[in-house]
C-alpha cells in the first residue's frame, strides 16, 4: 500500500521507467498481502486474491428423520395413546376391584405407574444430561436457570413415599375419601406419558422435537385432570390426612405446575429448530409464552382454590428471567433485557394469583 501510494504522489527524482516498475510491485503487493484495517490506501479484494479473511462457517444442514427414527417415534405416541384412551375409560367400580391382599387396583395403578416413570428417569442418554446447560449457538429464550430443577427434590422424595404408603390409604385419606382413587387413572396415564417422554427425548428426536414435546404436553394434560381431585381435596371436599398432603397432594401438584413449564419449553426448543425461525420471533414467541403460562395457571389455582400451581410457575419464569444470560453478547441486548423483564413480571404476578387463589375464598366465607 505505501508502495502504491508512493507511486501515486511520486517523488523527486523518479524517472518514467521506475514508476512503472514501483507501480508492478505495489499492485504485486495489494494482491498477496492481506490488507490492514487501519490502513487508509489502497486495498484490493479484501487484501488477497483468495482474500485473507477466515472463511465463513456453513451451517450443517439441518438432519432429515430416517425410517428408523420415525419407527421410534411412532413406538413412544401409540402407547402413550393407548395409556390415555385406557384412563379416560377406567370405571370407578374397575378401580375399586380387589385383587387379593386387601389390595385394590387404583392402589396398584398409583404406586406400579411411579415406579415406571422413576426407573425411566434412571436410564442414561437423554439430551438434557448430555448437552449440558444451553450455549450461545442454540439461541433459546425460554430456559430457566439451573438451580429451577431442584424442584424435582420434593417432588421425587413426595412421589416415593406415596408410592409406598397408598398401601396403607388410611394414612393419607380418612376412609371413604375417594380422591387417591379418583386421582390414580390421571396420574397413572401422565406417568406413563412421562416415561415415555424419557424414552424419546434422545439424539434421534433432534429432528423431531415435536415428538417429546407432544408427550410432555399429553402428561401435563393429564396431570391437569388429577389436579381436580387434589385440589377437591385440599378444600375440604375429598379430604386428606396431614399426611396426604405432605407425600403426594403437594408434591403431585408442584408436578403438575412444573410438567405445565416443561411443556412450554419443550415446545420453544421445537420451534428454535424451524429453519428460518429469526432471533426476534424466538423472543417474541418466549414473552409470548411467560405470560400465556401466567395466565393459565392463575387462572387454574383461582378456580381451584390452591395457589400451588402459580407458586410453582413464579418459580419457573423467575428462573427463566436468569436462564439465558448466556445469550449477552449474542444478542441484542435490548431484546435480551425485554425477555428478562417480562419472565420476571409474569413470575411476580403469578406470586399474588396464588396469594389470591387462597386469600378471596376466605373473604367470600367472612
Amino acid at each position: 500500500d505505501r508502495l502504491f501510494a508512493g507511486y501515486i504522489q511520486g517523488s523527486p527524482g523518479q524517472t518514467p521507467m521506475k514508476r512503472i516498475w514501483l507501480l508492478v510491485i505495489s499492485l504485486a503487493l495489494a494482491v498477496a498481502l492481506p490488507s490492514s484495517s487501519s490502513s487508509p490506501n489502497l486495498s484490493l479484494r479484501g487484501g488477497g486474491f483468495f482474500n485473507r479473511m477466515p472463511p465463513k462457517k456453513e451451517e450443517a444442514p439441518p438432519r432429515v428423520p430416517t425410517m428408523t427414527d420415525r419407527v421410534r417415534a411412532a413406538g413412544v405416541l401409540g402407547p402413550a395413546a393407548a395409556a390415555s384412551y385406557s384412563a379416560m375409560q377406567i370405571s370407578p367400580e374397575w378401580l375399586s376391584t380387589e385383587l387379593g391382599f386387601g389390595l385394590q387396583r387404583w392402589q396398584i395403578l398409583l404406586s406400579g405407574s411411579y415406579a415406571l416413570f422413576f426407573a425411566a428417569n434412571l436410564l442414561p442418554g437423554r439430551l438434557d444430561t448430555k448437552l449440558g446447560r444451553p450455549k450461545k449457538e442454540d439461541m433459546r429464550f425460554f430456559t430457566p436457570a439451573g438451580w429451577a430443577f431442584a424442584i424435582w427434590g420434593p417432588i421425587f422424595l413426595g412421589e416415593l413415599l406415596m408410592s409406598f404408603w397408598v398401601f396403607a390409604p388410611r394414612t393419607l385419606a380418612p376412609a371413604g375419601a375417594g380422591w387417591l382413587r379418583e386421582v390414580a387413572p390421571y396420574y397413572a396415564a401422565a406417568s406413563i406419558s412421562q416415561a415415555l417422554w424419557c424414552i424419546s427425548f434422545r439424539e434421534w428426536a433432534l429432528p423431531m422435537l415435536w415428538v417429546p414435546a407432544t408427550l410432555l404436553s399429553v402428561s401435563a394434560a393429564f396431570m391437569f385432570g388429577a389436579h381436580a381431585h387434589l385440589a377437591d381435596a385440599a378444600t375440604g371436599g375429598g379430604g386428606a390426612t396431614f399426611w396426604g398432603h405432605l407425600v403426594f397432594r403437594i408434591p403431585a401438584t408442584m408436578h403438575f405446575g412444573w410438567l405445565c413449564a416443561a411443556a412450554l419449553l419443550s415446545w420453544n426448543n421445537h420451534l428454535s429448530t424451524i429453519k428460518g425461525f429469526s432471533t426476534q420471533m424466538r423472543a417474541a414467541t418466549c414473552i409470548g409464552t411467560c405470560y400465556a403460562a401466567a395466565g393459565a395457571l392463575a387462572w387454574i389455582s383461582v378456580q381451584r382454590q390452591d395457589g400451588i400451581p402459580s407458586l410453582v410457575g413464579a418459580w419457573s419464569l423467575w428462573a427463566v428471567s436468569k436462564g439465558h444470560e448466556v445469550l449477552r453478547g449474542a444478542v441484542d441486548n435490548t431484546l435480551l433485557d425485554t425477555v428478562n423483564t417480562s419472565a420476571a413480571v409474569c413470575a411476580v404476578a403469578s406470586l399474588f394469583a396464588a396469594a389470591a387463589a387462597w386469600i378471596l375464598p376466605l373473604l367470600q366465607s367472612a
